[in-house]
């Protein structure tokens, strides 16, 4: 299990979230399965890609802060674009995994880039054959 996240909530327990998408919940000494996305989001995030360096395919994940439309993009470094990943209505509070596949592109310096509203957010990612 790789971890993506953690937190506290108001009673103090611990809540791991995972890339694979599952969120754990520690109670004593033992993990326990939960939900699916238990994990709620406050603001408009774009975490960084995991793996990073990767090769061939890397998961991005993402929040909104309001209902609407996003869209997430990948960019090569002449700013054409090489992906889009997401375009569509996001609901504000649940996290958007998104898998980029650049098996069918060059090794190089990647952006994702996320926009929402005026809001937007970019994240380099490295691609290595």
């Amino acid at each position: 299990m790789s971890i993506a996240t953690f937190g506290l909530d108001e009673k103090k327990e611990l809540y791991l979230g995972a890339f694979d998408g599952m969120i754990y919940k520690f109670m004593k000494t033992s993990p326990t399965a939960v939900v699916d996305n238990f994990a709620s989001p406050t603001g408009f995030t774009l975490s960084q890609n995991f793996p990073n360096p990767f090769n061939p395919s890397t998961t991005i994940e993402f929040a909104v802060g309001t209902n609407g439309h996003a869209s997430l993009r990948v960019f090569n470094v002449l700013g054409q674009e090489v992906a889009m990943l997401f375009d569509d209505v996001a609901q504000a509070g649940r996290v958007y995994p998104v898998k980029f596949d650049a098996s069918h592109l060059p090794s190089g310096l990647y952006f994702a880039k996320l926009e929402a509203g005026k809001q937007q957010l970019k994240r380099k990612m490295m691609f290595v054959k």
